[in-house]
């Protein structure tokens, strides 16, 4: 069972509010049940849970004989989609839960899905915390660890399993568009800012081509073969500290502070400044496909980070080629990466074919 979809919810005075014990007529939460169905509908699982019968019956088991019939025709007749009804609810003053909310806060809460981007990944919000299915949960708890003096993120709440929750950054999603050049900044500084964290990475260049390599092939595109050729004859890049996903969907840019927060880090494999970069303009070809500045984007950090322009141009296109598996227009894709593979230099490109 999927328990970061998964809502806990009590029965009687929760979703059902009776007077003197009349059971049968008890009263609908209608702004809880609807919210319910809503969730329901979209995915979430709801399991009842009640501890009726507590006092009344010597055991759980008893209690559920006594009024499980009773509660589900109540749910039936009040269209409540639900998973399980549970009696192992024990009678408490208090519950008190780090997850714990009221019914009055549930209804007024914003829980809504996230945009996950190419990996699939679940991602939801309440308007105060994020919470992300990952496979790689605990080595991206790690990597925050690592950035916490040195980058702007969100704070890590917990992780349960597959699931990371950490908080919600309140963001401007038209800032990099309407500030370029002083985004262009907030991520030079941040590539800067990685550069000086110390790297234990045991994954090499040969590892990242190899990936590359296996998309092109999956892709059947003449082109992305000779990208990956000339990755792999010319050059062979040191792994650096990194963020390992560093496109323009991963980075919040907030208006009131100028500030650029960095979400959903990739570790576990090769990276390097040269690859964050590469990625980053791969994201905008994919994201902006019109924009008129990615040239300067390009060029301006290429001398920043001391990037050769055919290294840069080569990597670039290695990312959309990665892309290209994951994206639903396959001829946009290939698009790009002619376009981005027309920026190789001919020296470069004859001296290899």
């Amino acid at each position: 069972m999927e328990y970061n979809k998964r809502l806990i919810v009590d029965f009687d005075d929760t979703l059902a509010h009776t007077k003197n014990r009349d059971w049968e007529n008890a009263e609908p939460n209608w702004p809880l049940i609807n919210k319910l169905n809503d969730l329901s509908n979209s995915g979430w699982t709801v399991d009842i849970f009640t501890a009726r019968g507590s006092i009344s019956c010597s055991s759980r088991e008893e209690a559920a004989e006594k009024y499980s019939v009773q509660i589900r025709d109540w749910l039936a007749n009040n269209n409540v989609k639900y998973n399980t009804l549970s009696f192992n609810k024990p009678l408490g003053a208090y519950y008190i839960d780090d997850k714990g909310i009221s019914p009055e806060d549930f209804i007024t809460t914003d829980i809504r899905q996230l945009e996950g981007g190419l990996s699939g990944s679940d991602i939801y919000t309440d308007g105060k915390l994020v919470h992300k299915t990952d496979t790689n949960a605990l080595a991206v708890q790690q990597w925050f660890s690592d950035v916490d003096s040195w980058l702007i993120t969100p704070k890590i709440e917990r992780v349960v399993g597959d699931t990371i929750t950490m908080e919600y950054i309140d963001h401007d999603e038209d800032f990099f568009i309407n500030n370029f050049y002083v985004s262009l900044a907030l991520i030079q500084e941040s590539l800067d800012s990685m550069k000086r964290i110390p790297n234990s990475s045991p994954f090499i260049f040969s590892s990242y081509c190899d990936r590359i390599e296996d998309h092109a092939h999956l892709a059947q595109v003449h082109l992305y073969v000779e990208v990956v050729e000339l990755l792999r004859t010319i050059w062979n890049l040191n792994s650096s500290f990194s963020h390992g996903d560093f496109g323009i969907k991963n980075m919040l840019f907030t208006e009131e502070h100028n500030e650029l927060v960095l979400i959903d880090p990739i570790p576990n494999m090769f990276g390097c400044t040269e690859l964050d970069v590469a990625k980053f303009l791969a994201s905008l070809r994919v994201n902006y496909p019109r924009m008129d500045r990615w040239d300067m984007a390009f060029k301006t950090l290429a001398t920043y980070n001391n990037i050769e322009l055919d290294l840069l141009s080569v990597l670039t296109a290695a990312e959309l080629i990665r892309i290209h598996k994951y994206h639903p227009e396959k001829e946009f894709i290939m698009e790009q990466v002619k376009y981005v593979f027309k920026q190789i230099s001919a020296e470069i490109y004859y001296g290899v074919s």
